[in-house]
């Protein structure tokens, strides 16, 4: 982390947990804000904890290591609403070779699990060839 972060730990999340029943333990904790910016986010807007977790795995909590899919009321979905406009990091690029499923694979894995993505590539397939 850079000097102008915050490094106590007891400082980076959220003191209140909140019931969202569409992540996993049913209820969440937010990272905490710091200068309008997730507090993991540092001058260049570059995750910390992402860059880190080569030497640390799982470091990242659920919902940063899904990013930018998302569930939200019961549905997966693009959350790209927190991607910098100036760099469009999480938007998948118009007439591109690759298509959602491909460009967010291992999110859409750690999201849903083994079982889970492929129930909904079995999905995605049947619409495919009956549409």
């Amino acid at each position: 982390m850079e000097e102008s972060q915050e490094h106590d730990p007891a400082r980076w999340f959220e003191d209140d947990e909140v019931e969202d029943p569409d992540y996993p333990s049913g209820r969440a904790v937010c990272t905490t804000v710091v200068n309008d910016t997730c507090v993991f986010l540092d001058s260049k807007r570059r995750c910390v904890l992402h860059m880190a977790e080569s030497e640390s795995p799982a470091l990242k909590p659920f919902y940063c290591r899904a990013y930018p899919v998302a569930i939200v009321q019961g549905r997966v979905t693009l959350d790209t609403e927190w991607c910098p406009e100036e760099t469009q990091c999480c938007a998948t690029v118009a007439d591109g070779e690759l298509s959602g499923l491909d460009v967010y694979a291992g999110e859409l894995l750690h999201l849903l699990g083994d079982a889970g993505d492929r129930e909904m590539r079995h999905l995605i397939a049947q619409r495919q060839t009956s549409g």
